[in-house]
């Protein structure tokens, strides 16, 4: 995970998430930690590493649920504006392609939070629609 703290070009970093995946199916929890441990996005290239990193985490079913529930967390702590729209689409996506109990469980606490606007609770009320008809 060094690697990528010292990476100085964006195709230095994309190529070392992309390593992420070796980590990943050796069940090697660094590559989801690393996520963990990000600072919310304030950059688009930060948005971009972001989806990246989620892109390569996403294959593994050892952590869908760990990995669901930490992305939700991680929107309580990033605002939705024009530079993290990328982020939240892509957090969404991959809860439209989870299982419906996963993705109940991580976003059911959306729905009641002050924090976020109608349209992104219209969104998660559509995603848990369209994966069990949940409401």
């Amino acid at each position: 995970m060094e690697r990528l703290d010292n990476a100085k070009t964006p195709e230095a970093c994309k190529k070392t998430v992309q390593s992420f995946g070796g980590l990943i199916s050796q069940r090697n929890k660094a590559a989801f930690s690393y996520l963990k441990d990000l600072p919310p996005p304030t950059t688009v290239e930060q948005t971009h590493l972001r989806i990246e990193i989620l892109r390569q985490l996403k294959f593994t079913l050892n952590f869908q649920k760990k990995l669901a529930l930490l992305l939700v967390k991680d929107l309580f702590r990033t605002p939705s504006n024009n530079t993290t729209r990328g982020w939240y689409t892509a957090v969404f996506r991959f809860f439209e392609d989870s299982s419906a109990d996963i993705a109940v469980e991580a976003l059911a606490p959306m729905l009641g939070s002050p924090q976020f606007s109608y349209r992104i609770k219209k969104r998660v009320k559509m995603i848990l629609e369209q994966v069990n008809d949940y409401w």
